[in-house]
């Protein structure tokens, strides 16, 4: 289970996303300030866990 601090979910948003690392498929999670992502956009996201992206 992932808790989201209410105050960060005023200004960001939470997506699981898929990408592609080294031709290999992963996914995870992405916290960013975007409201909306499109299928093939191309987001440059800093590792906080295993799972979990900020970008």
């Amino acid at each position: 289970m992932i808790v989201i601090n209410p105050i960060l979910n005023i200004t960001h948003s939470l997506f699981q996303i898929e990408y592609t690392k080294n031709g290999v498929k992963r996914k995870g999670l992405l916290i960013t300030e975007l409201d909306e992502i499109n299928e093939n956009d191309e987001i440059k996201i800093n590792q906080i866990s295993k799972n979990i992206f900020y970008g």
